[in-house]
């Protein structure tokens, strides 16, 4: 699985720590490749 498949099914996983305010740029990053 590539990194930026990783990051985005982790952070689906984690989705009820953060909003879309307060996302991590990592992740942000991740979407918006």
């Amino acid at each position: 699985m590539s990194q930026l498949s990783t990051i985005i099914e982790q952070a689906f996983e984690d989705r009820a720590n953060f909003t879309a305010a307060d996302c991590p740029a990592e992740i942000r990053q991740a979407v918006e490749q």
